[in-house]
Parts: C-alpha cells; sequence; structure tokens
C-alpha cells in the first residue's frame, strides 16, 4: 500500500515538474553569425544568428514570467558602439540554457551596415548580471537595382510590359525584369503615363452648317454617306453643306484623334431649279479668280459670293454670256458661289480659297 501511494507521488511529482518554466538569466553572447553577405535591393537577408549562454542554474517558477529587452542596432562604422535602433521587442528567458535567436536585417537602402543587438536583463540577478550584453557588430552590404522610369503618353488606353491595359494616367505601376541589372540585380522600371482623349466630340447644327464643340483643335470634315471619305478643303471647326447628306468630323487634340457622330442635312437648294445648262467653276481651290463656263448661253445671270455663314460680300451681273470671271478678293477659307439666271433658277457652288 505505502509502496504504491510513494509511486504515485514520484508520477505526479513528474508530472508537476513536465509543466514547470525554466527562467534563465543570459551570462554572455557567444557567437555572432549570418554577417559579411551581399545582397540586392528588396531581395531577402539571410537571418543574423545570436548565440546566447546562460546560468545553468535555472529557477523554476510555473506561473512567474521573465523578459529579456533585445534592442538590434545599425551603424556606419565597423562597431557595436553608437548605432542607431532599428529593432526593438521583449523575448522571454522560459528557454533551455545556450540558445540561439535570429534577426533578419532590411534590404531597401544600398550600402554597408554593422548590425549588433544588445540585451538588457535587469529583472533576475542570479548569475551576478545587472547589466547589458551586446554581440559582435555583424556587416550586411545591399547593392542597388536598376531603376527606370517608362515616360509614356497614349490615347485612351495602353497596354503595358506587364500586360495590364491602363485607361488612366498611372505613376504607380511597376514591372521587374529579375537579374537584367550588369551587377546581377533585378531591373525595376516604373510607369509614368499619361492617358489623353478628345475632351469633346460634340457637334452643333445652324441652319446647313455643322460645327464642332471643341475649339483650338485640328478638324477634318467627313462624308458619312461615302464611306467617311475626306471632304477636300473642309478643315475648319464649321462646315457649310451644299448638298443634302450626312457628316461627320474627325477631331485631333493632344496627338488623339476621335470623330463625332454623323449629322443629317435637308433641305439644301429646297425650292430652287438649276439654271439652265450646266455651268463649270475653275480652280477649285483658287488662289482668288473663279472662272465660269455656261453650257448654254445665258442671256442675264447673277453671281454671288457668299461666306460660309450666308453673308453677301459680293455681286455681279453679267448678260448674254458664255463665259464669266469674278474675284474673291477675301482671306482663305470656304465660300459659296451663288449663280442666278434670268427665271430666278439658282445653282449654288462650295469654294475654297487657299
Amino acid at each position: 500500500m505505502f509502496a504504491k501511494l510513494a509511486m504515485l507521488m514520484v508520477l505526479l511529482f513528474a508530472v508537476q515538474n513536465s509543466f514547470a518554466a525554466y527562467y534563465w538569466q543570459m551570462t554572455k553572447v557567444t557567437t555572432a553569425t549570418g554577417g559579411g553577405q551581399t545582397y540586392c535591393q528588396y531581395a531577402t537577408a539571410n537571418p543574423l544568428t545570436i548565440g546566447i549562454e546562460q546560468c545553468s542554474g535555472g529557477i523554476t517558477q510555473p506561473h512567474y514570467t521573465t523578459t529579456v529587452m533585445a534592442t538590434w542596432y545599425a551603424n556606419t562604422s565597423n562597431s557595436n558602439q553608437n548605432g542607431t535602433p532599428v529593432q526593438q521587442y521583449l523575448m522571454s528567458t522560459q528557454k533551455l540554457f545556450g540558445y540561439t535567436i535570429d534577426w533578419t536585417p532590411p534590404t531597401n537602402d544600398t550600402g554597408t551596415l554593422y548590425y549588433y543587438v544588445e540585451f538588457t536583463d535587469p529583472s533576475m540577478t542570479t548569475c551576478g548580471f545587472t547589466d547589458t550584453l551586446r554581440s559582435e557588430a555583424q556587416s550586411v552590404t545591399v547593392i542597388p537595382v536598376s531603376k527606370y522610369v517608362d515616360v509614356q503618353t497614349a490615347c485612351y488606353s495602353l497596354t503595358w510590359i506587364d500586360g495590364n491595359v491602363y485607361t488612366e494616367s498611372d505613376t504607380t505601376a511597376t514591372f521587374i525584369f529579375p537579374g537584367a541589372s550588369a551587377n546581377g540585380c533585378d531591373s525595376i522600371i516604373y510607369l509614368k503615363l499619361t492617358i489623353d482623349t478628345i475632351s469633346d466630340r460634340s457637334t452643333s447644327v445652324n441652319g446647313f452648317t455643322i460645327s464642332a464643340g471643341l475649339a483650338n483643335a485640328s478638324y477634318q470634315w467627313l462624308n458619312c454617306d461615302d464611306n467617311y471619305s475626306k471632304m477636300e478643303g473642309e478643315t475648319g471647326q464649321s462646315f457649310t453643306a451644299d448638298a443634302n447628306g450626312n457628316y461627320a468630323v474627325q477631331i485631333t487634340e493632344n496627338g488623339c484623334t476621335d470623330t463625332s457622330d454623323c449629322v443629317t442635312i435637308t433641305g439644301v437648294g429646297f425650292g430652287q431649279s438649276p439654271i439652265k445648262g450646266s455651268v463649270l467653276l475653275y480652280p477649285n481651290p483658287t488662289k482668288g479668280t473663279i472662272h465660269l463656263v455656261f453650257s448654254e448661253n445665258q442671256s442675264s445671270v447673277t453671281i454671288s459670293v457668299r461666306s460660309i455663314a450666308g453673308q453677301l460680300l459680293s455681286e455681279v451681273d453679267f448678260h448674254s454670256v458664255n463665259e464669266a470671271a469674278i474675284v474673291i478678293a477675301e482671306t482663305p477659307g470656304i465660300y459659296f458661289i451663288e449663280i442666278e439666271d434670268a427665271a430666278g433658277n439658282k445653282t449654288i457652288r462650295r469654294i475654297t480659297k487657299e
């Protein structure tokens, strides 16, 4: 009976001690390894390893916590004095004596730095230690990656080297070419993208005249009914149609080109009949003088010059003629020649003065 009780007490004592926590006071730093390495910028460095020796007479206190303050320092010289603190944390001494700790240095900044750690253990004095333990300095060298800025300007969108399609200006995207630098490190490309657009594609209509809403741009008017063919000489902000049809304007701004919706013009020449016979006008474009050749003799004909807005600029009467000539004295631009015969029939032709 007593033997079984004694065995049970021994077992309970063993179980109790298996859950006991041993706290060890540090006595010295034994090793500092992992330094002397060179890394590329932004790479993951190997950890620095610090070996610690502790007092072998650990104290068993299952419900008591003892911690040590560990502070890592960086120095520009090979010294473990007067460094700049870069990392600080509390660590428990609930360890077996004679162990190591690791810390991974950063690689964001280039150059050589010397790292060391200080341990402060003011709470335990079992081995007579009441001050600070300091490791030897370990060097870590970081060499730079290559960095380039890719300046891009695009209309509406850009497909970049990363395969992404950008529809807005961007200065945050990056792309890495692994190992492409001359020193074997990565090359990092930074995108500086400006996305341009046509700020206004609208048009307005006043009579037979269509105007682009956007000023101070480049224009080319198009005939939508003729597969969007370019209309010769029609490069102003406004266009006056001399025939019924559908028209659009191609606008260029900031290096971008876009086309407006087609606009339908009707009613040109309504209520009018062509003059008797046919008429040939040349040259067109002209430097100023326009020659008219009629297929039939005109007993009386009035030839008027009007601006693109319809303003009467000049008017000349001719009698019993097969040919006539007029002069556009105004500045270069688009004009309309109105030809009215003796019967009141009219023919209108558009002329470009260079």
